[in-house]
């Protein structure tokens, strides 16, 4: 999920921007520029880690933190969202069955 990932990056750029220092601008903005997609992309491959090993300890350690911050930040849907979701799914159902029919 997306906020995992966020957490994931976040945490990890920790680490990775604590070895930096407080360098001049020039380097920090470069170094921000270099890292970001590198620290991204581990946060990517951290997360398919953890879904192709979910039982794993390690896995739901290093998972936890984008767990817990799913659980403050979503909720289940009441009745009212229900029902607009369903009748939205059945527009579009009914609006990609019109265009089958005319292509």
């Amino acid at each position: 999920c997306g906020t995992n990932f966020l957490i994931i990056v976040m945490i990890i750029t920790i680490f990775v921007f604590t070895l930096f220092g407080t360098p001049g601008l020039l380097w920090r903005l470069l170094s921000r520029v270099i890292a970001i997609p590198v620290i991204a992309g581990i946060a990517y491959e951290a997360l398919r880690l953890g879904a192709r090993f979910p039982r794993s300890a390690a896995m739901r350690v290093m998972m936890a933190p984008g767990i817990w911050l799913q659980k403050i930040t979503t909720r289940e849907p009441d009745v009212g969202q229900i029902e607009v979701a369903v009748s939205s799914f059945k527009e579009v159902l009914r609006r990609e069955a019109e265009a089958a029919g005319t292509a």
